[in-house]
């Protein structure tokens, strides 16, 4: 138990003195915790934008100044990264994007698939998906006589017939294969 004399008061009110009317309040992002901020207004709404992060209309946090150091600044990628979208056949994150009647389409440069689903990953962690070759996703194939496997096909359209003649062979609308143009030896 401790006992309190006026001495030990006075020791106690003159080594912390009354410091509570003093304290100052800081405004800091809940993100990242910078105090960085530009203000901006736009039809009577007032936007707050940390200028660290770059969020915009960010929640802040009022703190006391003394308690900054409980509040570490994170960086950017922390809190915002860059992200990039990549193809998820490829990982390529060259496209073309077009639209038709509402409809948005993706076309992947890389590989040649439209209609392209994509993944949207970190910019920094674009080394964990190796680019791969439109060889090894989306091959070109190309139709081959199951005769003598040559690639070469003559085309002839009579009145309301077509018939195919194999260039090295001469067979007339036989039988096709369907393969990678890679395997077709020329």
């Amino acid at each position: 138990m401790i006992v309190m004399t006026s001495t030990t008061k006075d020791i106690i009110y003159r080594v912390r003195p009354k410091t509570e009317a003093k304290l100052k309040m800081i405004t800091i992002c809940n993100k990242c915790h910078s105090s960085d901020f530009s203000y901006s207004s736009f039809q009577r709404e007032d936007y707050t934008n940390c200028k660290n992060c770059g969020l915009s209309d960010t929640d802040t946090l009022y703190i006391l100044e003394t308690d900054k150091y409980k509040y570490p600044m994170k960086s950017r990628d922390d809190v915002n990264p860059i992200t990039i979208r990549i193809c998820n056949k490829c990982y390529s994150s060259e496209f073309d994007y077009s639209s038709y009647q509402r409809e948005d389409y993706t076309n992947c440069n890389n590989c040649g698939l439209s209609e392209t689903d994509t993944l949207q990953i970190k910019k920094c962690d674009m080394h964990l998906y190796p680019m791969k070759t439109r060889e090894e996703v989306n091959p070109k194939m190309i139709h081959i006589c199951a005769i003598c496997y040559s690639p070469d096909f003559k085309y002839e359209d009579h009145q309301f017939e077509s018939y195919q003649f194999c260039n090295n062979c001469g067979e007339c609308n036989g039988e096709r294969l369907y393969v990678k143009e890679s395997q077709v030896r020329r």
